[in-house]
């Protein structure tokens, strides 16, 4: 019989539990990469300096529109992620305590 190694676990569901976190810290970390982008494409954008590359600017607004849109399906889904992970960790809990409906 092969050895535990220490932190293994041979349940499916705390091997999920750990992948939805993985998974969120993820699109956490994606979600602030992306608000910073968009904050720097308006800022971009908005340079009266750079006057003489009015199409890049439109670009950066085009940029920064597409990166809103990105910015909030990735909130989307990390707020389901947490919410079904939330879920999950309650659920399994009430089970274990002999709570909850017994489903």
């Amino acid at each position: 019989m092969a050895r535990k190694k220490p932190n293994e676990t041979t349940d499916d569901g705390d091997k999920i539990d750990r992948a939805a976190g993985d998974v969120a810290e993820v699109l956490a970390a994606e979600l602030t990469a992306c608000r910073q982008a968009v904050a720097y494409c308006v800022k971009t954008a908005c340079d009266e300096t750079l006057s003489d590359y009015d199409a890049d600017r439109t670009n950066m607004f085009e940029s920064a529109s597409k990166l809103m849109l990105a910015s909030s399906a990735l909130a989307s889904a990390l707020a389901r992620l947490k919410g079904e992970f939330h879920q999950r960790i309650t659920i399994a809990h009430q089970k274990q305590e002999g709570g909850g409906d017994g489903n």
